[in-house]
């Protein structure tokens, strides 16, 4: 047996071994209310103002000795540090606060575990998105991300942007591995929870259960994706929070390179037109409107222009990989990204 192929049966069973269900039959949002974005004209690169813990918060040392006390302050600052990494597209930054926010977790009694290990979760998958796509030597960073999910989902049970992060994860992997069946399973899981039931905290799963189709090989789950994301003209586009103000942006790029790989090139130029004029009316900031142009430019006339049509890839995931998938799209989606004090005080103890 080959070593490729070890290493794909390897994978196969860790996967099947971690992906349990992580869509609730009843999904409580479990969560503070975010607040609506604001359009504002800001300075960029986003200042970082690097967090500096006590020594009892950072070396298993000296919380022998020393408490490491829970400060609403302290995670509030870390909170705006991952923003600013993720606006900046600063992927060395986001290492090291990962490693900083696991130390402050393990050490400190805080009662937000929930919501600062999904920063670390999501902080691993735009680490993994420094280039677009996934390959194998992604797999550790994104099965970490994973476990980060399910981990934050323990303390915070039933957060739709926990189960967003590991639904997106696990059906991209699994159409990686060409388990076609298992990736739809999780894609039609998280689509279902747009209903009544779930209200408005559904959409985002609905969104990324559709963009997972879209990643695909397969002409039909492609058409099935658009179809849902109809052109970001339906309200579960369009909504949105303080924290990613330009969301449809990213998922009109997400549509138009769904449409190229369909062939469908002149509705492409019209939804990424459609995105830049958003961009420019709401005040993205110069630096990221132009990595907006270029990924425009990569989806219409690069090198995924020419190959994506081809609908190749590994397994059932299409390769090359958007700029949808990249480190660049954070930045875009999160411009402007604005945090509220009450994240870290909506608990009730």
């Amino acid at each position: 047996m080959s070593k490729n192929t070890l290493k794909s049966n390897f994978l196969i069973g860790l996967i099947g071994l971690i992906s349990c269900s992580i869509i609730s039959p009843s999904l409580a949002h479990n969560g503070p209310e975010a607040l609506t974005p604001k359009y504002e004209v800001t300075t960029y690169p986003v200042k970082v103002n690097k967090v500096n813990l006590p020594y009892a918060c950072q070396l298993q040392a000296f919380s022998y000795l020393f408490t490491c006390h829970r400060s609403m302050q302290t995670e509030l600052a870390l909170e705006k540090e991952f923003w600013a990494y993720i606006q900046n597209i600063n992927t060395n930054g986001m290492r090291n606060l990962v490693g900083r926010i696991n130390s402050y977790v393990k050490r400190s009694n805080t009662q937000y575990k929930g919501r600062l290990i999904r920063l670390m979760a999501f902080g691993n998958v735009m680490v993994s998105q420094e280039t677009p796509g996934i390959s194998l030597d992604k797999i550790p960073t994104l099965l970490t991300a994973k476990v980060l999910g399910e981990k934050s989902n323990f303390y915070q049970g039933n957060n739709v942007n926990a189960l967003s992060l590991n639904g997106f994860t696990d059906s991209l992997i699994n159409y990686a591995l060409k388990l076609r069946k298992q990736g739809d399973k999780v894609a039609e899981g998280l689509i279902s929870l747009n209903n009544d039931e779930h209200g408005e905290y559904g959409l985002e799963a609905e969104i990324v259960g559709a963009m997972a189709y879209t990643y695909t090989t397969d002409k039909n789950r492609i058409e099935k994706g658009l179809s849902i994301l109809n052109n970001c003209e339906d309200y579960n586009c369009i909504r949105t929070t303080a924290l990613a103000p330009f969301k449809e942006v990213g998922v009109m790029v997400t549509i138009a390179e769904g449409l190229v790989a369909l062939d469908r090139f002149d509705e492409a130029q019209d939804i990424l037109s459609k995105a830049l004029n958003f961009s420019e009316k709401n005040n993205m900031p110069t630096a990221l409107l132009t990595q907006l142009k270029q990924a425009n430019n990569e989806i219409l006339n690069g090198n995924y222009a020419n190959e994506s049509i081809k609908l190749k890839g590994i397994g059932a995931y299409r390769l090359p990989a958007g700029p949808s998938q990249s480190s660049v799209a954070c930045a875009l989606c999160h411009s402007g990204a604005q945090v509220s004090d009450h994240f870290y005080s909506w608990k009730n103890y």
